[in-house]
């Protein structure tokens, strides 16, 4: 069996054909001469992907038992590539995304040498994600201030850091022990709170409540007025969940809409036997072609994040860059059992032959 993956050269006909249409307003039904116009286009991809110029000239028609097993071959082909692409389909839902997350610490001077450092949750910190890391950082420019007079020097730090707990009572706040100890000389001091800010984040506490406490070795040294600044830094992975499943597959139902002005999934139904084509084209009798088609406004159907930049220059040089187009984000199989120009019946798999969904690009 061969595959074949100059399908795109059928999808080029196709949109340039779809262009065609779509000026003379494509939710019309198709006048004979756009038909054929359509029909022809179908007919000349499909056989450039093939490397054919023409329908064979001659069939060598094999015998019955040899028709069934191609007959055989071609469904198991179908089941198959049907199968793989339900995988990667499933692969591609639980695919994990990863994000960082930044918090900020509403810093209090305890004096001695001692801060108060509060975080608060944000909804990205639901119990759903998995923590990958979490790290607290100090920024090493609130060490490096020295009064007036005296030398520069950059020295080790020592960083000693407790939590408090007892948040949500009316009790004074207890210390427990430390979480970490540890002395530093880089120039962003960078501390792994892993299993603390995770046993935060599965608590209803809605606050974490460190006490940092630094040193420099020196007796009497005393830091300059002010607070540093200390941000809480994670690494959040997180799955897709069955309702955006749900969500997706309500959208894949919504992805034909004739009558739409903007860019989305349009179809045309191609019959083998209509175009003339029944006396070497086996199976399948006909397919639907997609095509897409439809205005991109602001920030519809964005393929990334450079869709969105392409939209918005756009818009600010009145057009002088291009918008972006409506075209296909992701396709479906399609097997052909047919007759090659040497007139043998063989099978040929087109892995981006049929257009699956759209977006603008």
């Amino acid at each position: 069996m061969r595959s074949c993956s100059g399908a795109m050269r059928l999808l080029r006909w196709a949109l340039l054909l779809s262009c065609y249409l779509g000026r003379a307003g494509a939710r019309a039904p198709l006048s004979r001469g756009e038909s054929g116009l359509w029909a022809e286009a179908v007919k000349k991809g499909i056989l450039e992907s093939l490397g054919m110029d023409g329908p064979p000239a001659f069939r060598v028609e094999p015998p019955q038992e040899e028709l069934r097993r191609m007959h055989l071959l071609y469904q198991r082909e179908v089941q198959e590539l049907r199968r793989n692409r339900s995988q990667t389909a499933e692969t591609q839902r639980s695919v994990t995304r990863t994000s960082t997350v930044r918090l900020p610490a509403q810093v209090q001077y305890l004096g001695n040498q001692q801060f108060r450092a509060i975080f608060h949750k944000t909804h990205r910190l639901r119990k759903e994600i998995t923590l990958v890391h979490a790290k607290l950082k100090l920024h090493r420019h609130f060490l490096d201030k020295h009064p007036p007079g005296r030398p520069v020097s950059r020295q080790e730090v020592q960083v000693k850091i407790h939590q408090l707990t007892n948040m949500t009572s009316q009790e004074p706040l207890q210390k427990d022990g430390p979480v970490l100890t540890k002395v530093l000389d880089s120039n962003s001091l960078t501390l792994d709170i892993h299993p603390t800010v995770e046993n935060w984040r599965a608590s209803t506490e809605d606050g974490l409540v460190l006490e940092v406490e630094l040193g420099t070795g020196r007796e009497g040294e005393i830091y300059p007025e002010g607070v540093p600044e200390l941000v809480l830094e994670m690494e959040v992975a997180e799955r897709r969940t069955s309702g955006k499943r749900r969500k997706r597959r309500r959208a894949a139902v919504r992805e034909d809409c004739e009558g739409e002005d903007r860019c989305c999934r349009k179809s045309r139904s191609v019959s083998f036997k209509d175009v003339g084509w029944s006396d070497w084209v086996v199976a399948p009798e006909g397919y639907t072609m997609h095509f897409c088609d439809g205005a991109c406004p602001s920030n519809y159907r964005p393929a990334s994040m450079h869709t969105q930049v392409k939209s918005r220059l756009h818009r600010l040089t009145k057009g002088a860059t291009p918008r972006p187009c409506c075209v296909p984000a992701s396709y479906e199989p399609m097997v052909l059992l047919h007759y090659d120009s040497q007139g043998a019946l063989t099978l040929t798999a087109f892995n981006d032959m049929i257009v699956s969904r759209c977006h603008c690009a």
